[in-house]
Formats: structure tokens, sequence, C-alpha cells
């Protein structure tokens, strides 16, 4: 190989763009260090808030959900500000840092307001502000290796649960309407292609299927018994928007094919043996137990919204 050649070679190598495909929100850099905006990757969690709002602007439209405007904006307003009290924190009170909206993770608390508003019913504004309190405070104290440990509207949701007798949720409350249903699995499936975590729903929506129709044919039961348990919006929303979180799923493809697998049969225990309508709720909750070990079983890149050499105090 002559010498020109090798050099050659040596070039092109050394100008190859390097993959992108484990960071979701990542800003690509000129080679002077500077962002460029004709090559910045679209951040899953816009998806998802545009997707939310919407959910909630048709809910509250068809009369799907009963809930106050009051507690909608003690849901947000509690979410964002906490956020931007934890950011202070992190920022050692440096509000220059911290009112960065890029950098404060705002994206990440109006997801988890947007969520208690569809999903957790109270009679009280003050458990609502509890709720979203305890949900953006978890991803700074209950952590693993730097990472929050579970999703935080989850956890909110199971603490309150457990917490208080005046604290609910209404799986039903969605109905079993054939067009949204259509909807929040078609838009389910954008945010999770976007964020790469198409499989996990998948795989715990084939297997908690095919749990509910070997129910119904141990029973004897009809056919249009299991399909209509399946259509449920709450269901889709849990299945698309909650389990698919990419910061708390195992990062190997095996690792998410068993864990979906486990929140499936105990989502299926919780619900038809214990009986208990928030069952999926509970089964995450224990479920994430598993993810630091299949992660060290199954090691892969895990997942960041950003580059983390890029910002790394972006974390959220």
């Amino acid at each position: 190989m002559s010498v020109h050649r090798r050099v050659r070679e040596l070039i092109a190598a050394s100008s190859e763009t390097p993959p992108t495909t484990n960071y979701a929100g990542l800003k690509l850099l000129t080679p002077h260090g500077r962002g460029d905006p004709r090559r910045t990757v679209t951040d899953p969690r816009h998806w998802q808030l545009l997707f939310l709002c919407g959910f909630l602007a048709w809910g509250l439209q068809r009369n799907y959900l009963s809930i106050g405007i009051a507690d909608m904006f003690i849901y947000l307003g509690c979410s964002l500000a906490c956020q931007l009290g934890w950011a202070l924190f992190r920022h050692n009170s440096d509000s220059s840092q911290a009112l960065n909206w890029r950098n404060c993770g705002w994206q990440s608390a109006a997801i988890t307001g947007l969520s208690l508003c569809l999903l957790l019913r109270t009679n009280s504004l003050v458990l609502c502000a509890v709720a979203a309190v305890l949900a953006i405070s978890s991803k700074q104290l209950i952590t693993h290796r730097g990472r929050h440990f579970f999703n935080p509207t989850n956890i909110a949701i199971v603490i309150m649960l457990l917490g208080s007798q005046h604290v609910w949720v209404s799986p039903g409350q969605w109905g079993h309407d054939l067009l949204l249903l259509i909807l929040f699995a078609g838009l389910g499936l954008v945010v999770t292609v976007k964020s790469a975590r198409l499989d996990t729903a998948g795989y715990f929506m084939a297997c908690y299927a095919g749990l509910i129709f070997i129910r119904a044919l141990y029973l004897g039961d009809p056919w249009p018994i299991a399909i209509h348990q399946l259509q449920d919006g709450a269901l889709l929303l849990f299945a698309f928007f909650m389990i698919t979180d990419p910061k708390t799923t195992p990062a190997h493809t095996t690792a998410r094919v068993l864990y979906a697998a486990a929140i499936a049969l105990t989502a299926y225990w919780f619900k038809f043996e214990l009986h208990q309508s928030a069952g999926q709720f509970y089964a995450l909750a224990l479920v994430y137990a598993l993810v630091p070990l299949l992660n060290r079983l199954y090691s892969a890149p895990i997942f960041y919204w950003q580059h983390p050499l890029q910002d790394d105090h972006t974390r959220t």
C-alpha cells in the first residue's frame, strides 16, 4: 500500500461523523465547538409534551377527565417550581445557570405535571402539591449511579395511594372509545420511536395481552371480554408513556424484554389476583428493583437526553 493512499485513508477516517444514536437530544458541534443549528436532533420530550397536552385537551373536551382547573395549575406549577428549586440547589443558587431554559430540565418537570393531571385524582389541592413535589424530588433523592431510579410520576402515584385515602386513580376514566385508543397508540408509537424504546411497549403489550387471552380461554370467557379488557386508554398511556421512560428502563434490548415481561406478569397478578385497579403502577415500582441487575447482566450504552460531554449539568 502506497504512502499517499494510506494518508488519504487516515484523513477520511478522521473526518467521519461519530454515531449519535445513543443520545436523543444530541446537539452536534462544529469543528470550533459551536452548535450547528442545521444538525440539531429533536429532543423526544418535546414530542411527549405535545401529545400529553393533546390528550389533556381531548379528555377535558370529551368530559373524560374529572379534574379541575385549580388541580391542573397546582400539578404543573408545583412540578416546575420544584424543578427550579432543585436546579438552584445543584448550581449553588447560581440563577444564571438554573434559569437557563435549556439546562434546567423544565421538559421533564412539565411531563411529570401533565402525567399527574391525566392519571391522579384527589379532592385536596394540598395533596396535588405534595404529589408534584414527591415526583420531582424523587429524581434527586432516589438515584443509582447518578441517575434517578424511579419514573417520577409512577413513584409519586404509588406513594400517594399508599399514604392517603383521599387519592385515587381512575383507569376507566378514558372509556373504551376506539378512536381515542387508536390515537393513543399511534401517538405513543411516535414517542417511543423517538426515544428508541418502542420494543419495551411492544413486549409489554404482547405479554399482557397474551395473559389476558389465556385467562379468558381458561375461564371459558368469550373473546370480546378479553378484547374489552385491552381497550383501555389508561393502559395505553401506561405502556407508551411510562414504562418506556428511557432514563429508567434497561439499556440492552434483551434486558428490556425481561423487564417488560416482568411488568406484565406483575401487573396481571395485581389486577386479577389482588383486584387492584392501580395494579400496573405498583407493578412498575416493584420491577424497578430489577433494572440495576439487568444492566449489570446485559451491558449497553446508557441513554442521555443530551450528550454527556457537552452539557453534563443538564442531566434530568
